[in-house]
């Protein structure tokens, strides 16, 4: 294994959690030698932390071409491709350096993460355990088993795991932020907002930490803490699950329409029991933008926000005030298009946010000009719906309502793609 004094140093940064300072020594390592697999690899895991995951698969392939039996470009190479969510490539790519090094814990630890981020969370504790048989204080491993144990319902597993990996590293920040996520899971909301804060004062670019903090601290609210008890909740459910629960809640409304046919005396119930469902759906796509606007009032909550986070926060009060304002022009002035107006403002939240806060250059993409399509659709529903009723125009009525149709399947898909894309967060 190479370890000229550019690849020593680079190790150095890396192991500080600073790749940016990384970078330009495997630069310079690969400049005197253009084919050391072990500073191809080691620029893969640096590319992966400065969110280059794509530059970063085919560094790890110059790694595995330069030394195919080393395990540690197929190790890297699996770093890269879970960054980019190819979770069957990562998995081949972890089965190729376990099959050259089967003892290596860090190894392990990896296939458990790959685990975690499909949601096998059984997978994710055995391998964990492998990796801890191997080296019992490796910390990594350690702390994707107390993930998985904390998805498979394992409280009391999950808490003596957690205490364990920080006696043995109290200074690990990734320690520390899944600490916060399991007390905040559990409803423990300041313990949770402290814990992320100090895996930021030791790791100040920890993401896990930061998106926790904010959670923390928008879960103060005791609707938002339902909410996100629910998100939790869906969080632990298979895929497939996930979409039957989805499935379920989008057919209830029929379900209940026939119940009442076959029992009248149920009847009344119908209605607000659908008001609940559809008022509880809506809610689970917009609460998220929603809060994050009442953090611009919060001292620490405003710097916890992302830049990209504060202009969809921003973007969706500028419709909820919109909305209000049409919904109160409606009922003070009797304007049946101004509530018309209202629900599209409120609608339009759906693909907006999701276009705001999508990952991945295709998927944004994509949700922008949808959204720009959908938003045309809105306008020209509205107009013409407008010259037709007050003009008296008829032949208008045919576009307003093609246009409407085709604004209400558009949110409609957006809000399908919206969860299908939340359950796997890092695109290819």
């Amino acid at each position: 294994m190479s370890s000229t004094p550019a690849i020593v140093r680079a190790r150095v940064w890396l192991e500080q959690g600073r790749a940016d300072r990384a970078e330009p020594e495997l630069r310079l390592a690969l400049a005197e030698n253009p084919d050391d697999s072990t500073s191809h690899a080691l620029l893969a895991l640096c590319l992966v932390r400065l969110d280059r995951a794509a530059e970063a698969v085919e560094e790890a392939r110059s790694a595995i071409h330069g030394a195919p039996d080393a395990a540690m470009g197929h190790h890297a190479l699996a770093v890269a491709l879970e960054a980019r969510g190819r979770i069957d490539d990562a998995r081949k790519a972890i089965d190729a350096a376990t099959a050259i090094d089967p003892r290596d814990a860090d190894t392990w630890a990896l296939r458990g993460q790959i685990e975690l981020h499909d949601r096998c969370w059984q997978d994710a504790r055995e391998a964990a355990e492998r990796g801890l048989a191997i080296d019992p204080e490796h910390v990594g491993a350690a702390n994707v088993r107390a993930r998985a144990l904390a998805q498979l319902g394992s409280v009391a597993e999950t808490e003596d795991e957690l205490r364990r990996t920080l006696a043995r590293d109290p200074e690990n920040a990734t320690t520390h932020a899944n600490r916060g996520w399991w007390l905040l899971q559990r409803g423990n909301v300041a313990e949770a907002g402290e814990s992320f804060g100090e895996a930021l004062r030791l790791e100040p670019g920890n993401e896990s930490a930061r998106s926790g903090l904010v959670e923390s601290l928008k879960a103060r609210n005791r609707l938002y803490r339902v909410m996100l008890g629910f998100f939790f909740w869906m969080s632990r459910l298979p895929r497939r699950t996930v979409w039957m629960v989805l499935a379920g809640a989008f057919l209830l409304p029929r379900v209940l329409r026939r119940i009442a046919e076959q029992a009248p005396a149920l009847e009344p119930l119908v209605g607000p029991l659908t008001f609940a469902m559809v008022g509880f759906l809506y809610l689970t796509w917009i609460i998220d933008p929603l809060f994050d606007a009442s953090l611009f009032l919060h001292p620490l909550g405003r710097h916890a926000l992302t830049a990209r986070e504060r202009r969809r926060a921003a973007a969706v009060t500028a419709l909820v005030a919109a909305a209000v304002t049409a919904a109160v022009v409606a009922w003070l002035g009797g304007r049946r298009e101004a509530l018309i107006l209202a629900l599209v403002f409120l609608t339009f939240i759906i693909p907006l946010s999701t276009a705001m806060s999508v990952e991945g250059r295709t998927r944004r993409l994509v949700s922008s000009w949808v959204a720009v399509g959908l938003a045309v659709c809105a306008v020209i529903a509205v107009g013409a719906g407008l010259v037709a009723r007050q003009e008296g125009r008829e032949a208008w009525m045919a576009p307003a309502a093609f246009c409407g149709l085709v604004y209400i399947a558009g949110v409609f898909v957006m809000s399908i793609l919206s969860n299908r894309w939340a359950m796997s967060p890092r695109p290819d």
